[in-house]
Formats: structure tokens, sequence, C-alpha cells
């Protein structure tokens, strides 16, 4: 988990879309999903140059996650949220680490009653 002291971009409430589920009806329907982000990164740079180069772009970033999530179809939100990870760390050089939540926002599934959601926290290191 990120550190306390540690520089961040938090990014809240990505509205992405998905074919995402277990069972094939869920796909079929899709689900909408909701991308908390807390991004580790030196801004030290940012702060002092005022340009978002020294920095991480967080549209880009909101973009690519939600291209991302509609470009296949996933069974499991632990398997998108590792695959947002990756994909960013392979887009912006700049992060240390990457802190994603993934929420469904809507479960088609009719033996589920809840808000589920996945936390995963990697680093570069």
């Amino acid at each position: 988990m990120p550190k306390a002291n540690t520089d961040c971009i938090i990014i809240k409430n990505i509205q992405a879309y998905s074919k995402l589920g277990v069972f094939d009806y869920e796909r079929e329907l899709g689900q909408s999903l909701l991308v908390d982000l807390e991004l580790e990164l030196d801004l030290e740079e940012a702060g002092l140059s005022d340009k978002v180069s020294d920095s991480v772009d967080y549209a880009a970033v909101s973009l690519a996650i939600r291209g991302l999530a509609q470009s296949k179809e996933y069974l499991l939100i632990e398997h998108l949220a590792r695959e947002i990870i990756t994909m960013l760390f392979s887009k912006f050089d700049k992060l240390e680490g990457v802190l994603v939540e993934v929420k469904k926002t809507i479960v088609n599934a009719q033996q589920f009653s809840g808000e589920p959601s996945i936390r995963l926290y990697r680093s570069r290191l």
C-alpha cells in the first residue's frame, strides 16, 4: 500500500463499462464499473515546473482505463484490475506504484446482493 508520505495523484470514480462476469448473461449485459486510483510518483519536478510532462496526465489515464475495460471480455474483476496496473506501468514510466480499486456498480447476478470491489497494489520495484 502507498506510504503515508508518498506523493500521489488520486483519481476517483472513473466510469467504465466492460463485458465482465463469470456467467455468460453477465457478459452479455455488461457491467458498469467505477475505478479509483492512487498513482505513486515523485511530484516534486511537476510542482516546480508547472508542466504536465513532469507528472502523469490523468485525462490520459482515464481514457486508457476506459479503453482497456471495453477492449475484451473478462470473467473476474481481479483480472481487469491486474491488467489496469500492467497497462498503466507500460504507458506511464514515471509511475512508481499503483493502487487500483475496481467496483461493480450494478451486479447482474441474481444470487448476489451487494457492491463488490477489488483493490490491488503493485509497485514497480
